[in-house]
């Protein structure tokens, strides 16, 4: 992933965040995954949460990076299924 294509993801991440009262607090990248660390209050599902940042960010990252990114897809997704929470 380049870093152009993070840099908008923590855009994107930043400002989902922001509208539930979400704090992202670090983003990185490896060869083919982020780790987003973030501090959110007990009312927020954090299913729902997730779901929302990758579902709004695939969009918004396939619509802007397609070209570069159509090599990487997981079928036809930016996202996988899965996420790790620790």
């Amino acid at each position: 992933m380049s870093s152009t294509i993070l840099e908008r993801l923590k855009e994107i991440f930043a400002d989902l965040c922001l509208r539930d009262q979400v704090r992202p607090l670090e983003c990185s990248q490896e060869e083919d995954h982020v780790h987003l660390l973030i501090s959110y209050p007990p009312t927020i599902c954090f299913s729902n949460l997730v779901r929302k940042l990758k579902t709004i960010s695939s969009l918004k990252i396939c619509q802007e990076f397609f070209n570069q990114i159509r090599r990487m897809l997981w079928g036809k997704r930016f996202w996988t299924k899965s996420y790790c929470v620790i």
